[in-house]
This record gives structure tokens, C-alpha cells and sequence, in this order.
């Protein structure tokens, strides 16, 4: 297992801890380029002023996926605002 996939393995852990949910294939993206820059970075052999680029870019990363602080697990019935098929349905049937 390379540093990279256990980054993203751990942050991958991380955010379903987190968030109370497994990430959607958008964020399993963002999840693995923020592995990829925290391996990176770690590794320490790139130059400083790159290395500064790959923190901001991580930390904005992080940020982005509400991995930079303790939020409450997201509720996914709340957090849908369009009504699913279903929904519709039984509501028409309701009349």
C-alpha cells in the first residue's frame, strides 16, 4: 500500500466518522486528491514553496469536505430539497 492510498484511506475513514455517511463519487474525488496531497507532502521532496502550495490547496480541500472541524452528521433526508419519484407519486395518490 503506497503513502498516497493510506492518506486517502484514512481520510476516507475520516469523513464517513465525520459526516455519518459514505462520500459521494464527487467527494471520494476530492478525498483522494487530498491523499495525494497530504502524501506528498509528507514526503518532503518537492521544493518549500511548493510544498506551501499543496498545504493551501489541502487545507482548502479539507475545508471543502468539512474535514476541518467537528460538524454534525449530515441528514441526508433533510439535506435532499427536490422530491424523489416516489415521493411524487404517493403524494398524487394521496389526492
Amino acid at each position: 500500500m503506497t503513502l498516497t492510498m493510506r492518506w486517502s484511506a484514512d481520510l476516507l475513514a475520516e469523513f464517513t466518522r465525520v459526516r455519518g455517511r459514505p462520500p459521494t463519487p464527487v467527494e471520494i474525488i476530492s478525498i483522494k486528491n487530498a491523499g495525494a496531497l497530504a502524501a506528498r507532502i509528507a514526503a518532503n521532496k518537492i521544493p518549500a514553496t511548493e510544498q506551501v502550495r499543496a498545504g493551501n490547496l489541502l487545507s482548502r480541500l479539507l475545508a471543502k469536505l468539512k474535514l476541518d472541524r467537528e460538524v454534525k452528521p449530515d441528514n441526508p433526508k433533510s439535506s435532499r430539497s427536490v422530491p424523489t419519484l416516489p415521493e411524487i407519486q404517493a403524494r398524487r395518490a394521496a389526492r
